[in-house]
Protein backbone atom coordinates (compact mmCIF):
# COMPACT_ATOMS: atom_id res chain seq x y z
CA UNK A 1 0.00 0.00 0.00
CA UNK A 2 1.20 3.53 -0.84
CA UNK A 3 0.25 6.37 1.49
CA UNK A 4 1.18 10.01 0.87
CA UNK A 5 0.88 12.56 3.67
CA UNK A 6 -0.11 16.11 2.81
CA UNK A 7 2.24 18.93 3.79
CA UNK A 8 1.24 20.87 6.91
CA UNK A 9 2.71 23.26 9.42
CA UNK A 10 5.99 21.76 10.56
CA UNK A 11 5.66 18.73 8.26
CA UNK A 12 6.62 18.10 4.65
CA UNK A 13 4.80 15.86 2.20
CA UNK A 14 6.05 12.28 2.32
CA UNK A 15 5.21 8.95 0.67
CA UNK A 16 5.37 5.68 2.58
CA UNK A 17 5.04 2.05 1.49
CA UNK A 18 3.46 -0.59 3.72
CA UNK A 19 3.62 -4.34 3.04
CA UNK A 20 0.41 -6.21 3.79
CA UNK A 21 0.52 -7.81 7.22
CA UNK A 22 3.25 -5.48 8.46
CA UNK A 23 3.05 -2.58 10.89
CA UNK A 24 6.24 -1.02 9.51
CA UNK A 25 6.25 1.68 6.83
CA UNK A 26 9.20 2.58 4.58
CA UNK A 27 9.59 6.18 3.44
CA UNK A 28 10.26 6.71 -0.25
CA UNK A 29 13.33 8.96 -0.74
CA UNK A 30 12.76 12.07 -2.86
CA UNK A 31 15.42 14.15 -4.69
CA UNK A 32 16.66 17.13 -2.70
CA UNK A 33 15.41 19.68 -5.27
CA UNK A 34 11.86 18.36 -5.28
CA UNK A 35 9.28 21.03 -4.38
CA UNK A 36 6.28 18.74 -4.66
CA UNK A 37 5.42 15.33 -6.06
CA UNK A 38 2.61 12.91 -6.83
CA UNK A 39 2.70 9.12 -6.60
CA UNK A 40 0.65 5.97 -6.95
CA UNK A 41 1.34 2.24 -6.69
CA UNK A 42 1.23 0.08 -9.80
CA UNK A 43 -1.56 -2.45 -10.26
CA UNK A 44 0.71 -5.38 -9.38
CA UNK A 45 2.44 -3.57 -6.52
CA UNK A 46 5.93 -3.85 -8.04
CA UNK A 47 6.39 -0.22 -9.09
CA UNK A 48 5.76 3.30 -7.89
CA UNK A 49 4.74 5.92 -10.44
CA UNK A 50 6.14 9.34 -9.50
CA UNK A 51 5.92 12.90 -10.76
CA UNK A 52 8.49 15.33 -9.37
CA UNK A 53 8.03 19.09 -9.55
CA UNK A 54 10.86 21.57 -9.19
CA UNK A 55 11.10 25.29 -9.84
CA UNK A 56 11.02 25.05 -13.62
CA UNK A 57 9.66 21.73 -14.85
CA UNK A 58 8.11 18.38 -14.05
CA UNK A 59 9.79 14.99 -14.32
CA UNK A 60 8.29 11.50 -14.43
CA UNK A 61 9.87 8.42 -12.92
CA UNK A 62 8.93 4.78 -12.46
CA UNK A 63 10.58 3.19 -9.43
CA UNK A 64 10.95 -0.60 -9.45
CA UNK A 65 10.29 -1.59 -5.83
CA UNK A 66 11.95 -4.99 -6.29
CA UNK A 67 15.33 -3.68 -7.46
CA UNK A 68 15.32 0.01 -6.53
CA UNK A 69 16.03 1.00 -10.15
CA UNK A 70 14.38 4.11 -11.57
CA UNK A 71 13.24 4.73 -15.13
CA UNK A 72 12.35 7.99 -16.87
CA UNK A 73 9.51 7.18 -19.32
CA UNK A 74 9.85 10.57 -21.03
CA UNK A 75 7.06 13.09 -21.29
CA UNK A 76 7.68 16.83 -21.65
CA UNK A 77 5.66 19.27 -19.51
CA UNK A 78 3.65 16.30 -18.25
CA UNK A 79 1.64 15.93 -15.08
CA UNK A 80 -0.76 13.54 -13.31
CA UNK A 81 0.78 10.29 -14.69
CA UNK A 82 -1.23 7.07 -14.50
CA UNK A 83 0.59 3.78 -15.12
CA UNK A 84 -1.34 1.09 -16.98
CA UNK A 85 -2.00 -2.28 -15.27
CA UNK A 86 0.62 -4.02 -17.46
CA UNK A 87 3.21 -1.32 -16.58
CA UNK A 88 3.84 -0.65 -20.26
CA UNK A 89 2.03 2.67 -20.79
CA UNK A 90 1.73 5.94 -18.90
CA UNK A 91 -1.35 8.11 -19.44
CA UNK A 92 -0.35 11.70 -18.73
CA UNK A 93 -1.61 15.24 -19.31
CA UNK A 94 0.64 17.55 -21.32
CA UNK A 95 0.63 21.31 -20.72
CA UNK A 96 2.78 22.30 -23.70
CA UNK A 97 -0.20 22.96 -26.00
CA UNK A 98 -3.81 24.11 -25.61
CA UNK A 99 -6.04 22.44 -24.72
CA UNK A 100 -3.98 20.01 -22.65
CA UNK A 101 -4.00 16.63 -24.44
CA UNK A 102 -4.04 13.30 -22.64
CA UNK A 103 -1.03 11.43 -24.02
CA UNK A 104 -0.05 7.75 -23.86
CA UNK A 105 3.69 7.18 -23.39
CA UNK A 106 5.24 3.81 -24.19
CA UNK A 107 7.47 2.99 -21.20
CA UNK A 108 9.97 0.96 -23.24
CA UNK A 109 10.35 3.29 -26.23
CA UNK A 110 9.08 6.70 -24.97
CA UNK A 111 6.87 6.77 -28.07
CA UNK A 112 4.11 9.35 -27.64
CA UNK A 113 0.49 9.04 -28.85
CA UNK A 114 -2.36 11.46 -28.15
CA UNK A 115 -5.21 9.50 -26.59
CA UNK A 116 -7.66 12.37 -26.64
CA UNK A 117 -7.56 16.11 -27.21
CA UNK A 118 -9.72 16.37 -24.12
CA UNK A 119 -11.73 19.50 -23.45
CA UNK A 120 -12.41 20.24 -19.82
CA UNK A 121 -13.84 23.43 -18.26
CA UNK A 122 -11.15 23.51 -15.56
CA UNK A 123 -7.71 21.92 -14.99
CA UNK A 124 -8.23 18.18 -14.58
CA UNK A 125 -7.77 16.42 -11.28
CA UNK A 126 -5.09 13.77 -10.97
CA UNK A 127 -7.83 11.41 -9.80
CA UNK A 128 -10.03 11.49 -12.89
CA UNK A 129 -7.89 9.42 -15.31
CA UNK A 130 -8.51 5.74 -14.63
CA UNK A 131 -7.32 2.55 -16.35
CA UNK A 132 -9.64 -0.44 -15.98
CA UNK A 133 -8.07 -3.47 -14.20
CA UNK A 134 -7.34 -5.30 -17.46
CA UNK A 135 -6.02 -2.16 -19.16
CA UNK A 136 -8.55 -2.36 -21.98
CA UNK A 137 -10.47 0.81 -20.98
CA UNK A 138 -9.43 4.30 -20.00
CA UNK A 139 -11.72 6.82 -18.27
CA UNK A 140 -10.80 10.48 -18.71
CA UNK A 141 -12.42 13.93 -18.39
CA UNK A 142 -13.94 15.18 -21.64
CA UNK A 143 -16.14 18.24 -21.72
CA UNK A 144 -18.54 18.34 -18.80
CA UNK A 145 -18.04 14.79 -17.60
CA UNK A 146 -16.06 11.61 -18.24
CA UNK A 147 -15.47 9.62 -21.39
CA UNK A 148 -14.54 5.93 -21.34
CA UNK A 149 -12.55 4.78 -24.36
CA UNK A 150 -11.00 1.58 -25.56
CA UNK A 151 -7.21 1.30 -25.74
CA UNK A 152 -7.36 2.45 -29.36
CA UNK A 153 -9.37 5.56 -28.52
CA UNK A 154 -12.86 4.40 -29.52
CA UNK A 155 -15.65 5.82 -27.32
CA UNK A 156 -17.33 3.23 -25.08
CA UNK A 157 -19.44 5.26 -22.63
CA UNK A 158 -19.99 8.78 -21.26
CA UNK A 159 -20.71 9.84 -17.69
CA UNK A 160 -22.14 13.39 -17.69
CA UNK A 161 -21.07 15.52 -14.68
CA UNK A 162 -19.25 12.54 -13.16
CA UNK A 163 -15.56 11.96 -12.49
CA UNK A 164 -13.48 9.04 -11.20
CA UNK A 165 -12.66 9.44 -7.51
CA UNK A 166 -9.18 7.89 -7.22
CA UNK A 167 -7.64 7.06 -10.56
CA UNK A 168 -7.55 3.37 -11.47
CA UNK A 169 -8.50 2.47 -7.89
CA UNK A 170 -11.99 3.68 -8.87
CA UNK A 171 -12.70 0.53 -10.93
CA UNK A 172 -14.00 -2.57 -9.18
CA UNK A 173 -11.61 -5.57 -9.42
CA UNK A 174 -13.65 -7.16 -12.22
CA UNK A 175 -13.98 -3.88 -14.14
CA UNK A 176 -17.76 -3.92 -14.06
CA UNK A 177 -18.32 -0.88 -11.82
CA UNK A 178 -16.62 2.45 -11.24
CA UNK A 179 -16.74 4.90 -8.34
CA UNK A 180 -17.62 8.42 -9.48
CA UNK A 181 -18.25 11.84 -7.97
CA UNK A 182 -21.48 13.38 -9.28
CA UNK A 183 -20.54 17.03 -9.51
CA UNK A 184 -24.12 18.07 -10.18
CA UNK A 185 -25.47 16.97 -6.80
CA UNK A 186 -22.22 16.66 -4.83
CA UNK A 187 -22.59 12.95 -4.10
CA UNK A 188 -20.67 9.75 -4.79
CA UNK A 189 -22.10 6.95 -6.92
CA UNK A 190 -21.09 3.47 -8.09
CA UNK A 191 -21.94 3.06 -11.77
CA UNK A 192 -22.31 -0.23 -13.63
CA UNK A 193 -20.62 0.12 -17.00
CA UNK A 194 -22.71 -2.31 -19.04
CA UNK A 195 -26.14 -0.78 -18.35
CA UNK A 196 -25.41 2.61 -16.79
CA UNK A 197 -27.21 1.81 -13.54
CA UNK A 198 -26.03 3.86 -10.55
CA UNK A 199 -26.13 3.36 -6.80
CA UNK A 200 -25.99 6.43 -4.57
CA UNK A 201 -23.37 5.87 -1.89
CA UNK A 202 -23.49 6.74 1.80
CA UNK A 203 -24.29 10.10 3.32
CA UNK A 204 -21.22 12.03 2.13
CA UNK A 205 -19.98 12.78 5.64
CA UNK A 206 -17.08 15.21 5.98
CA UNK A 207 -13.67 13.67 5.23
CA UNK A 208 -15.28 10.44 4.03
CA UNK A 209 -14.36 9.65 0.44
CA UNK A 210 -14.58 6.37 -1.54
CA UNK A 211 -11.03 5.51 -2.67
CA UNK A 212 -11.24 1.98 -4.08
CA UNK A 213 -12.34 -1.60 -3.60
CA UNK A 214 -11.55 -4.67 -1.49
CA UNK A 215 -13.30 -7.48 -3.33
CA UNK A 216 -16.93 -6.44 -3.75
CA UNK A 217 -16.72 -3.99 -0.82
CA UNK A 218 -16.02 -0.28 -1.25
CA UNK A 219 -13.07 1.23 0.61
CA UNK A 220 -13.48 4.71 2.11
CA UNK A 221 -11.00 7.18 3.55
CA UNK A 222 -12.75 8.32 6.72
CA UNK A 223 -12.08 10.61 9.65
CA UNK A 224 -10.18 13.86 10.20
CA UNK A 225 -6.38 14.42 10.28
CA UNK A 226 -4.96 12.55 13.25
CA UNK A 227 -7.84 10.09 13.20
CA UNK A 228 -7.98 8.95 9.58
CA UNK A 229 -8.61 5.33 8.68
CA UNK A 230 -9.77 3.13 5.81
CA UNK A 231 -13.13 1.46 6.24
CA UNK A 232 -15.10 -0.82 3.94
CA UNK A 233 -18.81 -0.91 3.22
CA UNK A 234 -21.12 -2.93 1.02
CA UNK A 235 -21.93 -1.79 -2.51
CA UNK A 236 -24.42 0.79 -1.24
CA UNK A 237 -22.17 2.39 1.35
CA UNK A 238 -23.58 0.49 4.35
CA UNK A 239 -22.24 -1.97 6.91
CA UNK A 240 -19.03 -0.11 7.80
CA UNK A 241 -16.01 -2.19 8.91
CA UNK A 242 -12.52 -1.02 9.85
CA UNK A 243 -9.91 -1.99 7.22
CA UNK A 244 -6.77 0.00 8.11
CA UNK A 245 -5.93 2.59 10.74
CA UNK A 246 -3.17 5.19 10.22
CA UNK A 247 -0.83 6.24 13.01
CA UNK A 248 0.56 9.42 11.41
CA UNK A 249 0.03 12.07 14.07
CA UNK A 250 -1.90 15.12 12.94
CA UNK A 251 -0.92 14.98 9.24
CA UNK A 252 -3.64 14.44 6.67
CA UNK A 253 -3.64 11.52 4.24
CA UNK A 254 -3.34 13.06 0.77
CA UNK A 255 -3.42 9.94 -1.42
CA UNK A 256 -3.63 6.20 -0.90
CA UNK A 257 -3.37 3.31 -3.35
CA UNK A 258 -2.87 -0.43 -3.09
CA UNK A 259 -2.05 -3.39 -5.28
CA UNK A 260 -4.45 -5.84 -6.91
CA UNK A 261 -3.45 -8.42 -4.30
CA UNK A 262 -5.25 -6.33 -1.68
CA UNK A 263 -8.07 -5.33 -4.02
CA UNK A 264 -8.77 -9.01 -4.69
CA UNK A 265 -11.61 -10.11 -6.92
CA UNK A 266 -15.34 -9.49 -6.97
CA UNK A 267 -15.88 -12.57 -4.80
Amino acid sequence: MEVTLAPSSGHEAATFLVVAGSDEASRVPMPAATMSFRSHLSHDGTRLMLQYDDASTTRLEIMDLRTGSRQDPGGKDSYCPRLSPDNRTVAVWESSVEPDPLVLLDVATAERRVARQAHHPAPPSCNDVAWSPDGSLLAMPDGDGTLVTGRGGQAIARFPNRYAVNGSQSWSPDGSRILLYDQGVGRYVARTLVNGEETLLGDNRIMTVPVGWAGSRIVWLAGTPGHQRLVTTDGEGRGERLWTRFDVGDQAIDTVSWSSALAGTKA
